[in-house]
C-alpha cells in the first residue's frame, strides 16, 4: 500500500483482551466504511492506538507508542482511542500522555469514528502537538457498533491463514468499585450483553474458524447481575455448549465474590470447558481485602480454593495480587507470601499498588509502603511463584493434551498455548514441535493433540502426538 494513499489505516491495540475485542470491531467498522488496512504504520495515512489507562505504566506505554508511530510514519495522523483517551476528559492531569496524538476520541464517538477520522485526514484536525480533548464521557453503554462489525481480526491466531482463538466479550463496565481501580470511572457501570447476542456472536466466530472462545469482561462471573442481581454465567455457558460446533470455552476474569459452585460443577461436567480458571483474588488477608473493597475476606478465598480443588482437580488456576496497597503491613505481606508458597496457582502476576487518580485508595489516609519497598514485595512474591509454577508444570510432563497453534516460528516449530494457558502469552509460552514424519497431518486451523515433553517455570515444549 502506497504511503500517500488516502483512507489507509493501521491499528495498535494496547492493554487487555477486552480492548482487543473493541479493536477487532473498530477494524471491521473501518473496513466496511471503505478504508484499507495497512500492515505497517509507515504505509498508513491514519494510525489508531487503542490505549489502556488502567495504570500509570499503561499511560506511559501509550505515550511511547505515539512517539514510535510518529517516527515510523511522520506524515500520518495519530489518533488515541480507548481507556486513556476516555479517562483524560475527567482527569486533566493525564493529558500530557496524549500529547503525541493528533486527536483523541472517547467511546461515544466510536459509532462515527471512520467519518470523524476521514474529516481529520481532510484537514479538519489539529496540528500534531495539539490534542483534541473529548468531553468527559459517562462510560460505554452496550453495543455501539452495528452487529455486522462483530469481527475483522482477532489476535495472533488470525494473522495468518487459519487460526483457532477468539475473544468473546460478555459486557462492558464494572460495578465492583474496588478501592484501587479506575475502571468504573472509565468504562462506567456494568452493562451485560443480551444472551442471544453473545450466542450469535459465538456462532459467527465459530463460522470464521475459531475453535477456542475466551470469555472476557471486567467480571465474567457477574454476567447478568445488572438485570436481576444474580449471576447468569452458568446459564450462558449452557447456551454456548448447545452450539453444535467442536470448540473449547475458557473463563477469564472470574471475580471470587460472584463465582458459584454451579459454574464450577458445569466446568467439571463438560470437557469442552478448558480446565483453567482466571481468579483474581488480589490478596489473601481479610483486613487488606476489606480496605481494597473486594467484597469478600480471606476465609472466602480459602473456601473457594477448596471448592475448586475438590470439583476441578488438576485445573490450572491463574490469579493477580497487589502488594503495597495502602494499609498493608509487613506482617500481612509475609502471610500473603506464605500463602503464595502453598502452591494454589499455576500462573500468578503480582503488581505494586499504583496511585490512580479518582480512586478511593488514593484518598486513603492509611500508611503506604515506599515504592522501593512495594517493589521488593512484588519481587519476593514472583520469586516464590516461579518455584510454584515450575513444580506445577513438572506434573504435566509426558501428558497428552490439546494444543492451540498460534503463529509459526520459522524454524519448523509453532508458538502455541495449551489447555492450561490463556492465549497471547498471558501464561507463558508453549513451543510445538512437528516431527517431519507427522507434518502431513498437522493442521494449524484446529487444536492438535501433543505430548508435553519439557517444562520450565514459564514455558513448556510439546511434540505432535502420533495417531
Amino acid at each position: 500500500m502506497k504511503k500517500g494513499s488516502r483512507k489507509t489505516f493501521n491499528l495498535v491495540s494496547l492493554g487487555c483482551p477486552k480492548n482487543t475485542v473493541d479493536s477487532e470491531r473498530l477494524m471491521g467498522a473501518f473496513a466496511t466504511a471503505g478504508w484499507t488496512y495497512a500492515e505497517t504504520p509507515g504505509d498508513a495515512a491514519l494510525c489508531l492506538v487503542n490505549t489502556c489507562g488502567f495504570l500509570r505504566s499503561s499511560c506511559e506505554e501509550a505515550a511511547k507508542t505515539f512517539a514510535s508511530l510518529r517516527k515510523a510514519s511522520p506524515g500520518a495522523k495519530i489518533v488515541a482511542l480507548g481507556c486513556l483517551a476516555e479517562r483524560v476528559g475527567g482527569e486533566p492531569g493525564l493529558a500530557d500522555y496524549l500529547a503525541g496524538a493528533d486527536a483523541s476520541f472517547g467511546f461515544a464517538d466510536y459509532a462515527q469514528l471512520p467519518e470523524l477520522c476521514g474529516a481529520l485526514l481532510e484537514g479538519a484536525g489539529k496540528r500534531a502537538e495539539t490534542v483534541v480533548e473529548a468531553p468527559r464521557r459517562t462510560g460505554y453503554r452496550g453495543a455501539i457498533l452495528p452487529k455486522s462489525y462483530m469481527r475483522w481480526l482477532s489476535g495472533p491466531a488470525w494473522r495468518y491463514e487459519g487460526g483457532t482463538t477468539a475473544w468473546l466479550k460478555l459486557g462492558e463496565g464494572c460495578s465492583n468499585h474496588c478501592a484501587y481501580c479506575a475502571i468504573p470511572l472509565i468504562r462506567g457501570e456494568r452493562v451485560s450483553r443480551p444472551l442471544e447476542e453473545i450466542v450469535a456472536n459465538a456462532q459467527a466466530l465459530l463460522a470464521d474458524g475459531a475453535r477456542e472462545l475466551n470469555l472476557v469482561a471486567q467480571d465474567t462471573t457477574a454476567y447478568g447481575m445488572d438485570r436481576d442481581g444474580r449471576s447468569h454465567l452458568a446459564e450462558l455457558l449452557h447456551a454456548l455448549l448447545k452450539l453444535p460446533d467442536a470448540f473449547f470455552l475458557r473463563v477469564l476474569y472470574a471475580h471470587p465474590r460472584h463465582l458459584g459452585r454451579d459454574v464450577l460443577e458445569l466446568m467439571a461436567s463438560d470437557p469442552r470447558i478448558c480446565p483453567y480458571l482466571d481468579l483474581p483474588i488480589q490478596h489473601s488477608e481479610s483486613r487488606v481485602l476489606k480496605v481494597m473493597r473486594r467484597g469478600y475476606d480471606g476465609r472466602r478465598v480459602r473456601e473457594l480454593l477448596d471448592d475448586i480443588h475438590e470439583i476441578l482437580p488438576g485445573a490450572a488456576l491463574r490469579t493477580t495480587l497487589i502488594v503495597g496497597h495502602p494499609g498493608e503491613t509487613e506482617a500481612e505481606f509475609e502471610r500473603l507470601l506464605a500463602f503464595v508458597k502453598e502452591g494454589h496457582f499455576a500462573h500468578l502476576g503480582a503488581f505494586a499498588w499504583s496511585p490512580e487518580p479518582g480512586t478511593a485508595a488514593l484518598r486513603s489516609r492509611a500508611p503506604v509502603a515506599p515504592p522501593e519497598e512495594a517493589q521488593r514485595r512484588r519481587k519476593a512474591v514472583m520469586a516464590a511463584q516461579k518455584k510454584v509454577s515450575a513444580a506445577h508444570w513438572r506434573t504435566h510432563r509426558g501428558e497428552e493434551t490439546a494444543i492451540f497453534p498460534d503463529t509459526p516460528r520459522g524454524d519448523g516449530t509453532w508458538s502455541c498455548h495449551s489447555l492450561y494457558q490463556a492465549p497471547d502469552g498471558l501464561d507463558g509460552t508453549c513451543v510445538l514441535e512437528v516431527p517431519p514424519e507427522l507434518a502431513y497431518r498437522f493442521d494449524s486451523s484446529s487444536p492438535v493433540v501433543a505430548t508435553i515433553t519439557r517444562t520450565a517455570a514459564y514455558s513448556i515444549r510439546a511434540t505432535l502426538s502420533p495417531l
